[in-house]
């Protein structure tokens, strides 16, 4: 056995047992209200929270309050992964 193993450096099992024991994948869900699909596209476009409440007549809570959802509903948890998620997805564009 090679030393490495020997530490547990390698798992053992599939790449997909271990990738998937690795914690949640994102959902194949799409954002459920036409507001949510809104305000990811105003995020992917780089607006803040604030100018995204100020565009929409909201406050900038209630736009946190929708990314929160989203960022539930694709199962991701940072801003990255939502960006990336969303634009891998066809949900906003460059």
């Amino acid at each position: 056995m090679p030393r490495a193993a020997s530490l547990g450096f390698f798992a053992e099992g599939s790449v997909a047992e271990t990738c998937s024991a690795a914690g949640p994948q994102p959902s194949r869900r799409q954002p459920s209200t036409p507001r949510q699909l809104e305000v990811l596209r105003l995020l992917g476009g780089g607006q803040t929270m604030k100018e995204i409440g100020a565009s929409l007549g909201v406050s900038p809570r209630t736009v946190a309050f929708h990314e929160y959802r989203i960022m539930e509903v694709l199962g991701v948890r940072t801003n990255a992964e939502l960006l990336l998620h969303s634009l891998s997805r066809g949900l906003i564009r460059q």
